[in-house]
């Protein structure tokens, strides 16, 4: 890294493109892609949830006819 502040380097529109694409990727990555892992795994969880209520009472479950 430079150590002088005020020097200025010059940027493609390429470079500058790649890093915008950067950013977004990461925002991707790491917030986008956590909120919908943890909604796929909340349903997961309150479908356990409903199976394990369902062991707890047989009586409720539906009976399957003989």
């Amino acid at each position: 890294m430079e150590a002088d502040i005020n020097v200025i380097v010059d940027v493609d529109p390429d470079e500058a493109q790649i890093l915008i694409e950067l950013a977004e990727m990461l925002l991707l990555e790491w917030y986008v892609a956590r909120q919908d892992r943890d909604q796929r795994l909340g349903k997961l969880k309150a479908i356990a949830d409903e199976k394990k209520a369902q062991q707890q009472s047989p009586a409720s479950s539906p009976q399957k006819p003989a």
